[in-house]
């Protein structure tokens, strides 16, 4: 009796050649990340309004610590995360921030562009054309 007698369609099936429609399909899925980084940013405003609720709810020391931490730190993150995701997207910077009065932290921005970008990145990265892209755009 052969070992593999009754495996036969398993085997088969585990070797599926994808044809170059279903290729070119996996390329452009492939082609960055950036639904993630949506994601990040809808988690971000949810983080947001929750900790906003709770305010309300709290008093005291416990209050003021929640206030602090969204208006600095989720808001903060918000803000970069934004940029990098328009970024991504081809938006010109005074689309995403018309009136921002301070610049943002363009390597956090890169960071987040390296992780959630395109693929194929460019070897020196993309802190200088970002703050081109910032400057330009003003």
């Amino acid at each position: 009796m052969n070992v593999l007698e009754g495996h036969q369609s398993l085997i088969e099936t585990e070797f599926v050649i994808p044809t170059q429609s279903e290729e070119k399909q996996m390329e452009t899925e492939i082609k960055d990340r950036r639904k993630m980084l949506k994601v990040k940013l809808k988690s971000l405003a949810a983080e947001s309004r929750i900790i906003r609720l709770e305010e309300l709810r709290s008093r005291g020391s416990l209050r003021d610590e929640l206030c602090v931490h969204r208006r600095t730190i989720v808001r903060s993150e918000s803000r970069h995360t934004g940029l990098a995701y328009g970024f991504i997207r081809g938006r010109s910077y005074s689309q995403l921030e018309p009136t921002a009065k301070r610049d943002p932290d363009w390597k956090r921005v890169e960071k987040m562009i390296k992780q959630y970008g395109p693929v194929a990145q460019p070897k020196e990265g993309y802190l200088k054309q970002l703050e081109h892209w910032g400057k330009v755009h003003r």
